[in-house]
């Protein structure tokens, strides 16, 4: 039987934040729980922020569930935004 939950962490400021979350969750889903997380701990995030997986050459959209995708426990989603135009015009967190 396929596990419901995965252990990931988001690295947010060179810092990471271990999560438990449902595979069943979108994407954008997640980034919302991620932002009411760091919100209850007066965490402001910058506009136009995405999470990005790390390690993994997969993009996840807005919609995509997670279990559809080779995600599992002990991977990292980046807080990535445009603030600070680097290469490519984006920037971790």
């Amino acid at each position: 039987m396929a596990s419901t939950h995965i252990d990931i962490s988001i690295e947010l400021n060179a810092r990471q934040l271990d999560l438990r979350v449902p595979t069943a969750v979108t994407l954008g889903r997640l980034r919302e729980l991620v932002r009411q997380v760091l919100a209850d701990h007066n965490v402001a995030m910058p506009p136009g922020w995405h999470l990005e997986l790390r390690g993994k050459a997969i993009a996840l959209g807005e919609f995509d569930v997670i279990a559809d995708f080779p995600v599992g426990n002990g991977d990292v989603f980046a807080v990535v935004h445009p603030l600070g135009a680097g290469p490519g015009g984006r920037r971790r967190a």
